[in-house]
C-alpha cells in the first residue's frame, strides 16, 4: 500500500494502488499554476474521471481556481509557448483569458470575450497549418471576432512589444 496517505485517497488500478484524481489534482495544484491543472482536469473529465464537487473538497484555493476555469469552459494550457505567453498576461495584469475554448467549432487558444489570441509555433510555419490558420481566423472574423496572431518569436524576443499590442487591442475591444 502506499504509505502516508489517507486511504480515501487510495485507488487500485490493475492491481497497482495509485492516487485518487481529487489527490492527483490536489497534488499538482500545490506545484502548477491553475492553467495548467485545468488542462489535467480537461483531460480527467474527457475520461470521466473528474467530479468537480469531489475535488472541491480538497479545499486548495489554487486547485478551486483550476476547478473554476475549466467549469468557465478553459481547457487550460497545452503548450510550453502557452504557459510563455499566459505568464505575460500575468505580467500585463491582462484579465484572466478563456484558454483553448472552441469558438464555431474552432480552438481559440486564448479568448477574452469577442477578442481572441492565437499563438503561433514553429508548426504554423507549414503551408497545410497556414492555411488552416487563414481559414480559421476568416471564419472568425466574419462572425464578429477579433483575431490576432502572435509567433513563438515574438513572444521570445519581443515580449514587451507583444504586451504593448495586446493591451492596445484589448482597450480597442472593451470599446466597442
Amino acid at each position: 500500500m502506499i504509505v502516508g496517505l489517507d486511504p480515501r485517497d487510495i485507488r487500485v488500478r490493475n492491481g497497482i494502488p495509485v492516487t485518487s484524481i481529487e489527490r492527483t489534482l490536489d497534488d499538482l495544484a500545490r506545484r502548477m499554476p491553475p492553467e495548467q491543472v485545468a488542462n489535467v482536469i480537461h483531460d480527467a473529465a474527457y475520461r470521466r474521471l473528474f467530479s468537480a464537487a469531489r475535488a472541491r473538497e480538497r479545499g486548495n484555493p489554487r486547485l478551486n481556481r483550476a476547478i473554476e476555469m475549466y467549469l468557465a469552459g478553459s481547457a487550460g494550457t497545452k503548450s510550453d509557448l502557452e504557459d510563455r505567453f499566459m505568464t505575460l498576461v500575468r505580467e500585463g495584469r491582462f484579465s484572466e483569458p478563456i484558454i483553448n475554448t472552441h469558438i464555431l467549432g474552432i480552438e481559440v487558444d486564448f479568448r477574452w470575450g469577442d477578442y481572441c489570441v492565437m499563438v503561433d509555433g514553429p508548426n504554423h510555419t507549414r503551408a497545410p497549418t497556414r492555411a488552416k490558420d487563414e481559414a480559421d481566423q476568416a471564419t472568425l472574423e466574419a462572425h464578429g471576432l477579433t483575431v490576432v496572431r502572435f509567433t513563438e518569436a515574438a513572444i521570445e524576443l519581443e515580449p514587451r512589444l507583444v504586451l504593448a499590442e495586446l493591451a492596445a487591442r484589448l482597450r480597442r475591444a472593451r470599446r466597442r
